[in-house]
């Protein structure tokens, strides 16, 4: 009897521990994003390329995002030359239709003349950033200013500028994909040079970003994809107020 009463207590923690796995399967977590995502025929794609900083190595992010239907392309914070972004492009036929900046650093556009000359398409960077584009070869080719559309090819490009990191950040909304550069990290938001500019910064994110949906992925110029849900909920800065 005893024995029996052993073997009952022992089935039923063992079922009680697979129902507690399988809630826990469930709920999302911050350090389960996938570096590449899929809406329909919207597909985007990450290339990380490695660049010498203050004696350091500095991994960026490259997005890709392009339209599987349509075969057309567009090209996001082109740090580095990257031989496997042009293989991807080269052997699919791909239409690049433009190039992004979402800010002036060199790290996000020291291969904006590359490729602007490779695919023989117009760069778009923030009036607001000029100074930091030293090479001219680098230097876009289309200053965009205010909120507003862009319509390249097939794809419409809302912009929202979130100064902060610097004074001409912008993050890129299109097909529902947010490219967020520096503004707004996986746990974390932007450097900036001062406590006045993070309060811009933050009050920028509140407003201009947390307001999308909860769904909505978001592409960082550093380290790996997120959502906004994951966001509102996963940085303290953000989380206490809103």
């Amino acid at each position: 009897m005893r024995r029996a009463y052993s073997l009952f207590l022992v089935v039923i923690f063992l079922a009680l521990l697979v129902l507690s796995c399988g809630n826990d399967r469930g709920s999302p977590s911050l350090n389960e994003p996938k570096a590449d995502r899929s809406s329909g025929n919207i597909e985007v794609r990450r290339f990380l390329v490695q660049l010498p900083y203050a004696g350091k190595t500095l991994e960026q992010n490259i997005y890709l995002l392009y339209d599987k239907a349509t075969k057309q392309g567009l090209i996001i914070d082109p740090g580095a030359g990257n031989p496997e972004l042009e293989a991807v492009i080269d052997n699919s036929g791909m239409i690049i239709k433009g190039i992004l900046n979402t800010h002036g650093h060199f790290d996000h556009t020291g291969a904006n003349g590359l490729y602007r000359l490779k695919y023989q398409v117009d760069v778009y960077g923030h009036t607001n950033d000029r100074l930091f584009y030293q090479n001219k070869a680098d230097e876009p080719t289309r200053w965009i200013g205010a909120e507003s559309n862009l319509r390249l090819g097939e794809f419409d490009v809302h912009i929202l500028p979130t100064p902060g990191h610097t004074e001409g950040s912008v993050c890129f909304l299109v097909a529902n994909h947010l490219f967020s550069g520096d503004t707004l990290f996986q746990g974390s938001i932007g450097r900036t040079p001062d406590r006045s500019a993070t309060v811009r910064l933050v009050d920028n994110i509140k407003k201009k970003l947390l307001s999308l949906p909860s769904d909505t992925p978001i592409y960082p110029g550093h380290g790996v994809r997120t959502a906004i849900g994951l966001e509102k909920v996963g940085y303290p800065f953000l989380r206490e107020e809103t």
